[in-house]
């Protein structure tokens, strides 16, 4: 089996901050977009709740984006201190119970 190599702990969160950011650029305006359009009447829009909705919105990706860095950074890590930690072969010694045998009996 093949060792594993170290990876890069930076180089492995902001891929996934990346990742999780274009996530959240999709769907969280998408879902906000269903959600408004189901549950806001016309009457509803020009509501403070409406506006911090919206806002929420717009830093959610952001906020995401965090999630996936420190997810990211902590499984870059795991994967480090499993693959950087060197696997040394270990000596077992089984103690062997030897008799004494006399040499008059020996043929």
């Amino acid at each position: 089996m093949r060792r594993g190599k170290v990876s890069n702990l930076f180089l492995v969160a902001s891929v996934s901050a990346v990742l999780h950011g274009a996530m959240a650029v999709l769907l969280v305006p998408a879902m906000s977009l269903f959600f408004l359009a189901q549950h806001a009447s016309h009457a509803q829009l020009d509501n403070a709740i409406t506006e911090n909705a919206m806002v929420l919105a717009v830093i959610a990706p952001v906020a995401w984006a965090a999630v996936g860095f420190a997810a990211g950074a902590f499984m870059g890590f795991v994967w480090n201190m499993f693959a950087g930690a060197p696997i040394k072969p270990q000596i077992v010694s089984v103690p062997v119970r030897v008799r004494a045998v006399s040499q008059s009996t020996a043929a």
